[in-house]
């Protein structure tokens, strides 16, 4: 039989969550869930510049912008607009956008799948863009609409051991190591903490 633990394939993006950042204090409110995730794709923001001496490249810098994506899903519920765009609910009930809505940073938690192991991610610092919205007529069969939301991620600050360092992302494979973080992971946003010296 062919070994196949090698050959490591991922698929299913599952489990997504958003938690709320407070830009003062620095802190996470719990992560709640967003139902209904189809698909993530996600671009890496940065250049990259060649330095070449003694006929050839001999140095590389790159910059570290993060990154922009765009998450679709089967719809937005009330709550997730006014927790990360900024919108309203009126006396009425019904959701307001105002023209002074202001975007609000968030940590953006999710899943991806493997035939080996499957992997939790974390994006520590995303803004949402406005989502268009799309409608179509039923036909013959039902097609659902599905919500696009573009976001960009940067860097934010965090203590790590004992120097200040700014981090975009992390991700924790399930492993026999890993099991009690990797069961937390949705609980809170886990931030990165050095390896004790």
């Amino acid at each position: 039989m062919a070994e196949t633990t090698n050959k490591v394939v991922r698929f299913g993006l599952s489990n997504v969550y958003y938690a709320t950042l407070d830009e003062t204090s620095g802190e996470y409110a719990t992560p709640v869930r967003i139902l209904g995730a189809v698909q993530m794709t996600t671009t890496a923001e940065g250049d990259s510049n060649t330095f070449n001496a003694d006929n050839g490249p001999f140095y590389v810098t790159s910059a570290n912008s993060g990154y922009t994506g765009q998450l679709q899903i089967a719809a937005a519920d009330d709550q997730l607009l006014i927790d990360l765009l900024g919108y309203e609910k009126d006396k009425n009930g019904m959701i307001v956008e105002p023209t002074d809505a202001i975007a609000k940073p968030f940590a953006l938690l999710f899943e991806i799948s493997s035939n080996v192991k499957p992997q939790r991610f974390v994006f520590y610092n995303v803004t949402l863009s406005r989502p268009s919205t799309e409608a179509n007529t039923m036909s013959d069969t039902v097609e659902p609409d599905t919500l696009t939301l573009d976001f960009t991620a940067i860097a934010k600050e965090f203590t790590y051991g004992t120097e200040q360092r700014q981090f975009v992302k992390g991700h924790l494979t399930k492993d026999t190591d890993t099991a009690t973080a990797y069961g937390k992971f949705f609980e809170k946003v886990m931030p990165p903490t050095a390896i004790a010296a």
